[in-house]
């Protein structure tokens, strides 16, 4: 499958009605790796005029991205702003006639399981929209309650763009991982498209970091903008945000050595 980026409009938890307080953005790769943040947006959300004014900051629909930007404090949020984040190797079977799909997703990095535990299931019917959402629809442990409460997720795609002002031989999608037991660290960044996030954990301290290449009146021209970093500490998106060549001097299985962290080249995708 193409490597996807996709936006979360509404999730239903039980019997309440849908709500979004998150800005929630995954990114997949062709191989199915994937990292998913979900950020808390600050209260109170902004009124309608003012998501107008946010428009004009980022040159798209996203307000949600306009929103974290414009956070005095998007450099260093506190962990609590986190509603959850995780990465792993995503498995899918699409949807046929009238079967829904089928996704599952191991974690093998996540902000609430220390590194060794066991995550809970993450898998879920995917059931394809007549406006080309998808509907995800299935259950999981209510964190307040212990109880296992239903739920539904309404996806959108988000387009891989490929900025202008980029070199031809770009690639569209590069992975990095790591992995240091006697660290105790793991971790992953992807940049696709437009996009680059990144989460690592280094023993009970967990990090998580969003960026967008941005358009706006503000600027002559696209440039790299930090939405939001989650922790006291980075989690490396520089070496992808600052290196948009970097596919060319490395390969698949080599290592990039990030502030005393080795990530490896876990996949390079050209594929626009």
């Amino acid at each position: 499958m193409p490597a996807n980026i996709s936006r979360r409009d509404y999730i239903i938890r039980g019997c309440s009605p849908p709500s979004e307080p998150t800005s929630t953005l995954v990114l997949t790769s062709k191989s199915g790796w994937y990292i998913d943040i979900r950020i808390l947006l600050s209260q109170p959300r902004p009124s309608a005029k003012e998501i107008e004014k946010l428009k004009t900051i980022f040159k798209d629909e996203n307000t949600d991205d306009a929103e974290l930007f414009l956070d005095p404090d998007r450099k260093s949020l506190s962990i609590n702003r986190l509603d959850w984040a995780f990465s792993g190797q995503g498995h899918s079977t699409p949807a046929k006639g009238k079967d829904p799909g089928f996704s599952k997703w191991e974690h093998w990095i996540d902000s609430k399981t220390g590194l060794g535990e066991s995550p809970e299931p993450d898998e879920g019917s995917m059931y394809p929209q007549d406006d080309g959402r998808t509907l995800e629809k299935g259950s999981s442990i209510d964190a307040v309650t212990g109880e296992e409460k239903t739920y539904e997720e309404m996806w959108r795609n988000v387009a891989v763009v490929k900025p202008s002002t980029w070199p031809e031989t770009s690639y569209s999608c590069v992975v990095l991982v790591c992995d240091e037991p006697e660290k105790s660290m793991r971790g992953c960044i992807m940049r696709l498209g437009e996009y680059c996030q990144g989460v690592k954990r280094v023993g009970k301290e967990f990090y998580a970091e969003r960026w967008k290449y941005a358009y706006s009146d503000q600027w002559e021209e696209g440039k790299w903008c930090l939405l939001a970093r989650i922790g006291d500490g980075d989690v490396g998106c520089e070496v992808l945000v600052n290196n948009i060549d970097l596919g060319q001097k490395v390969r698949v299985g080599e290592d990039v050595d990030v502030e005393g962290c080795k990530w490896r080249i876990h996949e390079l995708d050209n594929d626009w």
